[in-house]
């Protein structure tokens, strides 16, 4: 029997938590026999307990389950790029190996990709903190939206949701495209999933199923002051490159503008502000020089007189500064109470 969906895993270390998300994959109401789930263990260093779980998996399904052993730590994104190689199904999903599946997940999202004929159908997301508190990021309403793609004439979304998990994507789209996730890098799915929708012309989004993505406090992933969290500005810069590769960049110049403002500005010192005691100067002089370069008339984009944006456009004041090293340390710390605020909700 053929599979329905390519479900690529990526694993290291994590046995602890990974019973948990096998559970979970086996009480989709799809049927596991629809699943292909690759798993891609990463050059776990935990003495075999990690691949161990995934090989007594592989024993208990074998038509279902693919194990894929690393020799070399690859990464996340290492890991799921080698997954991708190994999908045959019509259709892709992700799902890291700390999260857990509603048991609708994978039914209810093929059902709407079948139904519509859709290259991304999406869901919520419950955001379970290992203190045992949860947050619900929910679709109002089920919603199908089409429109041309990015590459073929049409517009890039704006504010949409980084992640990769909670979503089905259409093989052919990331395949045909080679649509491969940057490696050697975190935060590759603020990259991944912005160059995959400009590919997108038929999404469905479910406002009933959801995806449980696992926050674990003091996790590497949440250290403070850790270098890896600036990553998150080489992924944006990336992100322009490929922009202009594709050949949108120009005709698609203030949305591009306006969402990287929004990411590299403002989502970029917010995170940096949570899990840093403060923002290096260089860091500020390499966030300003930037979009100065890239965008230098950024003031008058015309989503900045919305006034839904108003918030972010205060915040992009810091970009009409100059200050010295030690000016910056005084706004900085001033900048660091007005983040800090607004982003721990």
């Amino acid at each position: 029997m053929k599979p329905l969906i390519s479900v690529i895993i990526p694993c290291y270390n994590i046995a602890k938590y990974l019973p948990k998300c096998l559970s979970s994959l086996e009480r989709q109401t799809i049927g596991i026999e629809h699943l292909e789930l690759i798993f891609v263990n990463d050059a776990s260093t935990d003495e075999g307990t990690t691949w161990n779980q995934i090989m007594a998996f592989e024993a208990k399904y074998p038509e279902s389950v693919l194990a894929v052993q690393l020799e070399k730590n690859k990464g996340l994104s290492g890991a799921r790029n080698v997954g991708l190689q190994y999908a045959t199904a019509p259709y892709i999903g992700f799902v890291d190996p700390d999260d857990w599946l509603d048991d609708r997940f994978y039914e209810a999202m093929y059902e709407k990709a079948k139904e519509h004929d859709c290259d991304l159908v999406k869901c919520g997301v419950i955001k379970e903190y290992s203190n045992g508190t949860s947050v619900l990021d929910l679709n109002p309403n089920d919603e199908l939206e089409i429109s041309p793609s990015a590459v073929s004439g049409g517009r890039i979304p704006l504010l949409s949701l980084n992640t990769v998990m909670p979503k089905l994507y259409k093989s052919n789209l990331i395949l045909n495209n080679k649509l491969w996730f940057p490696e050697e890098l975190v935060y590759e799915d603020s990259y991944w999933t912005k160059i995959v929708e400009c590919y997108v012309e038929r999404t469905y989004t479910l406002s009933n199923i959801f995806y449980h993505h696992y926050y674990r406090i003091g996790s590497i992933a949440h250290a403070k002051n850790a270098p890896h969290q600036l990553d998150y500005f080489t992924v944006q810069e990336l992100r322009l490159e490929k922009y202009k590769e594709l050949g949108i960049f120009e005709r698609l110049y203030r949305d591009i503008e306006f969402d990287f403002l929004e990411s590299y500005v403002y989502q970029a010192l917010g995170l940096l502000y949570l899990y840093w005691d403060k923002v290096p100067y260089d860091i500020y002089c390499r966030i300003r020089d930037t979009v100065h370069l890239e965008f230098p008339d950024w003031e008058n984009n015309p989503y900045l007189k919305l006034p839904e944006t108003a918030i972010l456009k205060t915040m992009l004041g810091i970009l009409k500064k100059n200050p010295s090293k030690a000016q910056w340390e005084v706004l900085s710390a001033e900048l660091a109470v007005v983040f800090r605020e607004i982003f721990r909700h």
